[in-house]
């Protein structure tokens, strides 16, 4: 996995939380 898949990554999975919890 490259940085840039990790940061992508990383910011999908933190949006899903966010919209879980809303």
């Amino acid at each position: 996995m490259n940085d840039t898949t990790a940061v992508v990554t990383g910011a999908s999975s933190g949006i899903g939380a966010a919209v879980a919890r809303a």
